[in-house]
């Protein structure tokens, strides 16, 4: 388990108050109260500990049954939005290609692969999964990578977004689940560097307005707490170990087709399995991508805290995706 004595409870009920979904605030407790195994129910830390009967009843609602390998040490979610009619049938959206690239891919590699997808991708559903990971991985040489391609947004974009939302969502990127909840960086910064004991964590966002996203890779972010002051804020004690790719930046678009689905995730799986580590695939991917001909500009971008490169395959061999069909002559090496 992961302990961080530096933790101020009091910081963390300022999230619970501040971020405006219930639900967001609810799930960071949760997390909290199940990773972190020196929180006992003293008087300053009983607001955590009451949200849990509504974390658990939020987790119930959960439609999808996700059960992870305690023993594995490597982890994937990939989650992957089309916003398409629950009646349609999955194979016939533009973006199957690309799920089914993914779990062939990272399952193929070893990892404790979860997927959800369109009307399955609800909050409650990618809470679970990603709080089955965070009770799983328990090393600092695990590995945990989280892909989500949907809509997205920035908390700035509109110079009336201040008015609207709370301080502490200022400057943050955020992604909509299926039932059009909104996830925060700043939920995301809690989950994946103040939680997780891992090292090495590998995050793709395929969306709009995402810049806000690289903030997770230092594990660093400045928050206006009170007033106009911005405060810096580290979370947990692991500020290496993270490479955030995005395809947009604070202020540009990304990308879809009817051809490639989402398209920066499309060259980005594509091209994978021929340039082995996430540094080096998208140096390649990155000037294909932006040239990619929209009405606008496409910024993908890259903050890496990673030490070294992160390699996803380690080694050589070939890999096309299809069903049932599995990459050979790779080997897999932990950095």
């Amino acid at each position: 388990m992961n302990t961080h004595p530096q933790l101020k409870v009091l910081f963390i009920l300022s999230l619970l108050l501040a971020v405006p979904l219930f639900a967001n605030s609810v799930h960071i407790a949760y997390a909290l109260y199940r990773k972190q195994t020196y929180v006992k129910p003293t008087p300053d830390k009983v607001p955590v500990i009451l949200s849990l009967s509504a974390a658990y009843s939020y987790i119930s609602s959960a439609s999808v049954d996700i059960n992870v390998d305690q023993s594995a040490d490597k982890y994937a979610l990939i989650v992957d939005i089309w916003f398409g009619d629950k009646s349609e049938d999955l194979r016939l959206y533009p973006d199957y290609k690309n799920l089914r690239k993914a779990r062939e891919l990272f399952e193929s590699l070893g990892y404790e692969t979860i997927v959800l997808s369109e009307h399955n991708a609800t909050f409650a559903n990618i809470l679970k999964a990603i709080i089955k990971i965070l009770e799983a991985e328990n090393d600092a040489s695990d590995r945990v990578v989280f892909i989500f391609a949907s809509h997205g947004y920035y908390i700035g974009h509109e110079w009336y977004d201040y008015l609207v939302f709370p301080t502490v969502l200022w400057g943050m990127s955020v992604i909509m689940t299926y039932d059009e909840y909104w996830i925060s960086t700043l939920t995301l910064l809690v989950l994946f560097n103040l939680l997780l004991d891992s090292k090495n964590v590998f995050l793709l966002f395929d969306a709009c307005l995402q810049g806000g996203m690289k903030r997770i890779a230092d594990g660093k972010t400045d928050v206006v707490l009170l007033g106009n002051t911005w405060t810096p804020v580290s979370f947990g004690d692991q500020e290496d170990g993270r490479i955030v790719v995005t395809s947009s930046s604070e202020s540009t678009y990304g990308v879809s087709s009817a051809t490639y689905g989402f398209v920066f995730l499309y060259y980005f799986l594509t091209y994978l399995p021929e340039h082995y580590s996430v540094e080096s695939t998208f140096d390649y991917v990155e000037p294909i991508y932006e040239s990619y001909n929209v009405n606008w500009t496409l910024d993908a971008q890259i903050a890496d805290n990673y030490d070294g490169y992160y390699y996803i395959i380690y080694g050589g061999g070939s890999w096309s995706p299809g069903i049932g069909i599995t990459p050979t002559g790779y080997t897999e090496t932990i950095l």
